[in-house]
């Protein structure tokens, strides 16, 4: 069953949640251009959507991925300024993500407690937050059901667009290996066998990224048409998915690929660009530092694991 029909026989005129179409989300985009870089993961998620709202509903009956199969919604009475926002996923990757600039979070907590559109029975089911309204999220989640764990912190970590337009892709790359975009055909196997986050629904979640946004590897002459390290732009418009062989480690083709990556993004979409890096991850760390990369804002993650 699809998204949009599941969560349409739900909805009615008495939810306090009511679904954004595309000309709020230009007005959001408006007011959060005001917050950034803090707020930067609000603003180039909802672009993402924004970008791509009339081929995602245009196509949810082909959407595979249900991580990309999600819709936003608002406070039906809250204010526009307070961007008070929930973004809810298809049920095989259910994903509630949630945002607001208002500092009392007053207008999230009503949306949690009172839509009927949360699953909250699901078997699994993740939450994201910014770091600043988690206690809040934490205290009425656990209310609704039990079952949650608390997943590591992830630093919200930016870059302008004037440093990736400064990037300097300064490793020189063997004669027998070049650059080249993924093909979702091809290479969206090897992407999700290789993810440290793989389930079951990955390979679709990878390949409808590649769709959307693209991606970029490293292939060399040798690898029978595979790439040797990888990268492509998920639903939250950031790279992700970065990976190198192991064989193919320690030649600086992560950080010649990601560098590649932002310019291709900011060439074309004209934004500062962003990416999750947990604090645990010290390698991904250094290597978002050494590009120019600065913490702004945290994320938290609740996941339920008990049905």
């Amino acid at each position: 069953m699809l998204l949009n029909s599941k969560i349409t026989a739900m909805t009615s005129n008495s939810d306090i949640l009511t679904e954004c179409d595309k000309a709020f989300l230009t007005s959001l985009l408006d007011i959060l251009k005001k917050h950034l870089p803090r707020e930067i993961r609000g603003y180039n998620t909802i672009y993402n959507y924004w970008y791509h709202y009339d081929k995602i509903n245009g196509n949810r009956a082909n959407l595979r991925s249900d991580r990309w199969n999600f819709q936003f919604y608002r406070h039906r009475y809250g204010k526009a300024e307070n961007c008070t926002l929930i973004s809810i996923s298809g049920l095989k990757d259910y994903i509630i993500g949630l945002f607001t600039l208002e500092p009392s979070g007053t207008e999230l907590m009503e949306c949690i407690q009172e839509t009927k559109l949360i699953n909250w029975q699901h078997k699994f089911l993740d939450i994201m937050c910014n770091e600043q309204h988690f206690d809040l999220v934490k205290g009425i989640v656990q209310k609704k059901c039990d079952g949650w764990i608390l997943l590591p912190v992830e630093n919200i970590m930016w870059i302008s667009k004037e440093k990736v337009d400064k990037l300097e892709l300064n490793v020189t790359l063997p004669s027998d290996v070049h650059v080249a975009p993924l093909s979702s055909d091809k290479h969206s196997e090897i992407i999700a066998d290789h993810w440290y986050y793989k389930s079951e629904n990955t390979f679709y979640l990878v390949k409808e990224s590649i769709e959307f946004n693209g991606g970029l590897g490293i292939f060399r002459r040798s690898s029978n048409g595979q790439p040797i390290c990888w990268l492509a732009t998920n639903e939250f418009f950031t790279p992700g998915f970065l990976y190198t062989i192991e064989s193919e480690r320690r030649k600086g083709f992560a950080k010649y690929l990601l560098a590649a990556e932002l310019k291709r993004l900011c060439i074309q979409h004209g934004l500062d660009m962003y990416s999750y890096v947990s604090n645990g991850n010290a390698n991904s760390l250094k290597l978002h530092e050494q590009l120019g990369f600065e913490t702004v804002n945290r994320l938290t993650w609740l996941e339920k694991t008990t049905s």
